[in-house]
């Protein structure tokens, strides 16, 4: 995943450069962390019932219980990319 500073620079955000390192402002990095956030949790729930078995949910996607914790697995993984 791109770095905040990547994007800034990708999309022609106005940098300053402190001691040949580009500075980011905390507002910025938390502007960028929030919508990063909001897109994270659409996703989610684009996945609804990814994680679960057709009989366990209206929504379940999966006749086994090894697709739905194929689909579990799924939602860790795009969980776990807000902790790194």
């Amino acid at each position: 995943m791109k770095s905040i500073t990547e994007l800034a620079k990708e999309v022609g955000y106005p940098m300053l450069v402190f001691m040949g390192t580009p500075y980011v402002s905390p507002e910025l990095r938390r502007l960028v962390e929030a919508a990063i956030e909001q897109e994270r949790e659409a996703v989610i729930g684009l996945l609804k019932g990814i994680d679960k078995t057709e009989i366990e949910s209206a929504d379940g996607w999966w006749e086994t219980s090894s697709g739905a914790e194929f689909g579990a697995g799924v939602l860790d993984a795009i969980r776990a990319r807000s902790k790194t």
